[in-house]
């Protein structure tokens, strides 16, 4: 059974560089967004959608590693712009195949880098 499908002529250059294993990095004072999917394709298309929408990095993307099949990333920027490239994640993707959507305005300067 085909649960979802993806086709992206055009892939971010954030995406990219996330699939490669080389994600940008979040920067102090950076709101943080994060974005869980139901499959690997939607979460790609909804990274990408994000990195396109508005002005963020694309600072983890993770697939389908150990959590049954889902997608989830984090993206760093400015909180109006995260806000943005979340609301047109949660629009690119069916509304069964989105898990959830957060953002957290202002992590504090002792949460590690490597957890957002």
């Amino acid at each position: 059974m085909v649960i979802d499908r993806l086709l992206l002529p055009q892939l971010a250059q954030g995406v990219r560089l996330a699939l490669s294993g080389q994600p940008e990095t979040r920067r102090p004072g950076d709101a943080i967004g994060i974005v869980e999917t139901h499959t690997v394709a939607s979460a790609v298309l909804a990274a990408d959608t994000a990195v396109k929408r508005a002005k963020v990095r694309l600072t983890q993307l993770n697939l389908a590693k150990g959590i049954g099949g889902k997608g989830w990333f984090t993206l760093a920027g400015d909180q109006h712009d995260v806000e943005a490239a979340l609301e047109g994640a949660g629009a690119a993707i069916a509304a069964n195949l989105l898990v959830a959507t957060e953002i957290i305005q202002r992590p504090h300067s002792d949460v590690p880098k490597s957890v957002f």
